[in-house]
C-alpha cells in the first residue's frame, strides 16, 4: 500500500474521509478555509502580491496562472535563502520564504479545483508551515465537517 503525503499528518489523515465524503457545499466550505488560512498566512508574512486575486481563486483564470508563477518565484526564493542559510543567513528568512512558497501553492490547489483531493493538498501545504498553522486548520476543517453531519 502506498501512504500518500497527506496520510503523514496524523490531524489531516483523521479528516481525509469526511472530506472525500463531504457534499458539494461542505467542500466549499473547507475549500474557502484554506484559501483563508492561506491568505493570512501571507498576510502574516508581509506578503501582499496577491492583491486582486479571487478568493479563493477563479478555476482556469488567469489568476491560477498568476498563483502557479508566483508559487514557483517563492520556491526559488525559498530556495536561496536556504543556500544562504548554509553559508550563516539566519533561518528566520528561511522559514518565512517556505511560509510564502507553500501558501502560495495551497491557493494553487484550492483555485485549481473544487474537488476533496484539491481540498486536502492544500491542507497539507498549510500543515507543513508550523504546528500551530496545522493545528488551528485541522480544527477549522473538523468543525466544517461537524456543522454538515449535525
Amino acid at each position: 500500500m502506498v501512504v500518500h503525503r497527506i496520510e503523514t499528518r496524523g490531524g489531516l489523515r483523521q479528516l481525509i474521509g469526511g472530506i472525500r465524503a463531504a457534499d458539494v457545499a461542505t467542500l466549499a466550505r473547507c475549500q474557502q478555509l484554506v484559501a483563508d488560512r492561506a491568505s493570512d498566512v501571507l498576510l502574516d508574512n508581509g506578503y501582499d502580491e496577491i492583491d486582486g486575486i479571487g478568493n479563493p481563486p477563479t478555476k482556469g483564470g488567469a489568476t491560477i496562472q498568476t498563483l502557479r508563477r508566483l508559487a514557483d518565484e517563492a520556491d526559488d526564493r525559498y530556495l536561496t535563502a536556504l543556500d544562504q542559510l548554509e553559508e550563516g543567513a539566519g533561518d528566520d528568512e528561511v522559514m518565512r520564504q517556505f511560509a510564502i512558497a507553500r501558501a502560495l501553492a495551497a491557493l494553487v490547489f484550492v483555485g485549481g479545483d473544487s474537488d476533496a483531493e484539491a481540498v486536502l493538498e492544500g491542507a497539507y501545504e498549510l500543515c507543513v508551515v508550523s504546528k500551530e498553522e496545522e493545528s488551528e486548520l485541522i480544527q477549522d476543517l473538523a468543525d466544517a465537517l461537524k456543522a454538515t453531519s449535525n
